[in-house]
């Protein structure tokens, strides 16, 4: 392999909402085996080989404009932080852990009770069709199908149950 070429690596991951500081230490110790987050494809994380490096991770949940968002990430760039990439509604960044004290991404316990709430929202809206198929009597049929819903309907309860939990213990 020739030196100038980028080596690149694929790992399958899936996190839960309440699970972000698991995802942000693998990130971490990914960074500190040379391995440096590139880019996110759904469940996938792409690294890049580089020289091992102490990097603290964050990500924020946004649902916003184009505009709006890079105005958001420009403002966390001026405290320091890298902008990696975005999944979905999930923005990454990242920055030397010598650095990270001085320059949270959440400055205040109300900002990362925000975020909860945002995605605790979107969740209930996001559900609200499944909840009125089952109430609309949705279930009555045997099936794969209503099986799947089911199974979709108990995930998300959950989901919401989580975050409203990480919600009231953000007070």
């Amino acid at each position: 392999m020739k030196t100038t070429e980028k080596q690149l690596i694929w790992r399958p991951r899936l996190f839960a909402v309440w699970q972000i500081g698991k995802e942000t230490r693998w990130l971490k110790s990914m960074s500190a085996r040379g391995w440096h987050l590139k880019q996110i494809v759904f469940l996938f994380y792409q690294f890049e080989k580089g020289e091992p490096r102490d990097y603290e991770y964050a990500h924020d949940f946004r649902i916003e404009s184009k505009t709006d968002l890079e105005d958001y990430r420009a403002l966390v760039e001026d405290t320091g932080w890298k902008y990696i990439d975005h999944a979905s509604s999930w923005q990454y960044f990242r920055i030397d852990a010598t650095k990270a004290k001085d320059a949270p991404i959440y400055s205040n316990q109300e900002s990362l009770k925000g975020m909860y709430k945002r995605i605790f929202w979107l969740l209930a809206i996001s559900g609200l069709p499944i909840f009125l198929f089952v109430l609309n009597g949705g279930l009555k049929r045997p099936g794969f199908i209503n099986n799947l819903v089911g199974v979709m309907v108990l995930l998300i309860l959950y989901s919401i149950i989580r975050v409203g939990l990480l919600i009231r213990k953000t007070r």
